[in-house]
């Protein structure tokens, strides 16, 4: 199958019309906190939550900045992103529908004789979480299908419509110690053009709550297969987040590559508003 490709200009008209559709739900009447519970995210670390936005709520969830580093074969590549911005609102008592999309990104590339920069905006992301499970059930399960846009430039992003779904579980374990898995296929363009291949991811996370302090360990995943790459990868992620009020959270968290194929590290700032 051939990958769409973005005609030029398209990119920038989607983002406006998407952009202002969201941007109108904002105006939704607020529900007070206690009648919703902490605000729930699906950040800090790579897990997705299984639980939604609540009915008629936006939420914003955002790294304020992240940081990549990664090295190999005398070459080195770094990314600095900001503002990658995730705007929810809760449509019913089980879903909610998400709009992503990175303000900003810069990365660069040195090979020792040659250094190359490329920066711009980043891809648009469009998602619907369906929680399949009641909310008081032992495990939790959801559905989130997702679609890639093709907003950012050349160097930044493919140029090419992507997507896959995601099917987080979550359990709660002896100790107060919550489990969340995160299987998910994906559906990627090749790297040359010529069709698509299947990426599928997995993760396991465990997470443990003191007071406000909720601090996460994560072992993920990816088994990409390109056609002429070997793509798996892999990391061990930390993170932690701090709930200043039922409706706001701070967090920070790292990445780091357990193979040759995955960056060296990743660190990040992050924040998550409930309005």
């Amino acid at each position: 199958m051939t990958p769409w490709r973005a005609p030029p200009g398209a990119s920038r008209w989607c983002i406006g019309a998407v952009v202002a559709g969201c941007l109108g739900t904002i105006a939704a009447p607020p529900v007070a906190a206690s009648e919703t519970g902490p605000v729930c995210t699906d950040r800090p670390t790579r897990a997705n939550a299984v639980c939604t936005v609540p009915a008629g709520r936006v939420q914003v969830e955002a790294d304020a900045v992240s940081y990549t580093r990664d090295t190999g074969g005398g070459v080195t590549s770094e990314t600095l992103a900001a503002a990658a911005v995730v705007l929810k609102r809760g449509i019913d008592a089980r879903s909610d529908v998400e709009l992503g999309w990175t303000a900003w990104q810069e990365s660069e590339i040195d090979t020792g004789t040659r250094r190359a920069r490329t920066g711009g905006i980043g891809d648009l992301v469009l998602r619907y979480k369906r929680r399949l499970t009641s909310g008081d059930a032992a495990i939790g399960v959801s559905a989130i299908p997702y679609v890639k846009l093709p907003s950012a430039p050349a160097g930044i992003g493919n140029e090419r419509l992507e997507g896959g779904l995601i099917l987080p579980v979550s359990l709660g374990l002896p100790g107060g110690v919550g489990l969340t898995l995160g299987p998910e296929i994906d559906l990627l363009a090749e790297a040359d053009g010529s069709g698509t291949r299947i990426n599928l991811t997995n993760l396991v996370n465990l997470s443990r709550s003191f007071g406000r302090l909720t601090l996460y360990a994560e072992y993920w995943t990816a088994n990409d297969f390109a056609a002429e790459i070997d793509g798996d990868q892999s990391s061990a992620d930390v993170a932690a987040s701090w709930l200043f009020t039922p409706d706001f959270q701070v967090d920070a968290g790292a990445n780091f590559g357990l193979d040759e194929q995955s960056p060296d590290y990743q660190v990040y700032l992050g924040v998550a508003k409930r309005f």
